[in-house]
């Protein structure tokens, strides 16, 4: 108890310490003008003098005693903490949420070796199998990691990056467009050697197709309809391009007001989209000469690719600030951060089949 500031009897206060809790009321006379005043002291004896907080188990750490209640806390350990149990068939087994469930097996609600899902379920039919394998079409998008020239990919099922490998040339603001009737993954490569490229969706591997010899080509895009490819360039060449899928050699088409660091076809709404760093809006580009109607303004971002999901009818971006954004063309290409920190990336495209 301590020292508490009283009113007596109308007059002054008065500091009275208090002796410590014992379990025993006890009172006190005071002395001088306060004579005829008797404090009491009364406490209730503490319910945890003799508790210990022990943890009960791996999945919990050593709580903490009520004194009001002489009941002890009981939180739980940090997950991933290993534990048993008490399973022989199970290899190793961890912690989530206070309890200890064994790591890979399907349905604990997190994947593990072997899954490709796991909703904590073992239902068929709502996109993770009951034996934790991806149901209905897979999706991915490839995009290219800037500091080491790493192809990567990442499953729109299971919401995971990986590298493929790298593309054994440099890499500098470029981009990619998959072309699903032929099973080519196209690529230019920027600011680097000006040239346009297959690349191996397996190995990474890029192969050169040929030179176009235009600076700062930094969008492409493919028309599946035409099986035509694109280039849009700023700098000291600008101007919209087709490219020559046999030697790569560009030709100017159009000379827009604006240049376009990433595109996509839009297959739903039969159109090609480019998007323009650090300007924030969208267009619907003619590919006859690069002209773009506007479609939506949004919040700018840097340089990076553009693709477009045909089974969610949306837009995927990824820029050089390490954001992941995507566009929902229902609703007024409303602009969404799916991933940050991811550091810098460019060129995006999704494959559609999965390999």
């Amino acid at each position: 108890m301590n020292p508490s500031s009283y009113v007596l009897g109308g007059v002054n206060s008065v500091n009275i310490s208090a002796p410590s809790c014992d379990g025993l009321s006890r009172s006190e006379e005071l002395g001088g003008a306060f004579a005829r005043v008797t404090v009491v002291y009364s406490c209730e004896p503490s319910l945890c003098a003799d508790v210990t907080c022990a943890p009960p188990d791996a999945c919990h750490v050593a709580g903490a005693c009520d004194p009001r209640t002489g009941l002890c806390t009981n939180p739980n350990a940090p997950d991933d903490t290993a534990c048993d149990d008490g399973d022989p068939t199970t290899a190793e087994s961890i912690c989530i949420s206070g309890a200890c469930v064994a790591e890979s097996p399907c349905g604990n609600g997190r994947v593990g070796p072997g899954e490709e899902c796991d909703d904590g379920g073992h239902v068929n039919g709502d996109g993770c199998s009951a034996t934790c394998q991806v149901e209905g079409t897979r999706r991915f998008l490839y995009t290219v990691r800037e500091e080491d020239d790493m192809l990567r990919r990442f499953d729109l099922r299971t919401r995971k990056f990986e590298d493929v490998g790298p593309l054994g040339v440099r890499f500098d603001i470029g981009e990619l467009a998959w072309e699903e009737a032929t099973g080519t993954l196209w690529m230019i490569d920027g600011r680097a050697n000006k040239g346009l490229y297959t690349v191996d969706i397996a190995t990474g591997a890029a192969t050169l197709v040929g030179i176009h010899g235009v600076d700062k080509m930094f969008g492409l895009g493919l028309d599946p309809r035409t099986g035509n490819l694109y280039g849009s360039a700023r700098g000291s060449q600008p101007g919209f391009y087709q490219l020559d899928r046999a030697t790569g050699a560009a030709t100017l088409l159009g000379t827009p007001p604006r240049s376009y660091d990433g595109m996509a076809y839009d297959t739903t709404r039969d159109q090609l989209v480019g998007f323009v760093a650090g300007y924030a809006p969208l267009f619907a580009i003619d590919v006859a000469n690069g002209a773009g109607s506007l479609l939506a303004y949004q919040e700018p971002t840097n340089a990076g690719g553009l693709a477009y999901d045909p089974i969610a009818d949306q837009f995927w971006e990824i820029d050089q600030d390490g954001f992941l954004y995507t566009y929902d063309p229902t609703y007024d290409y409303m602009q969404t951060i799916f991933i940050s920190q991811l550091g810098a990336h460019d060129g995006l495209t999704l494959v559609m089949p999965a390999p």
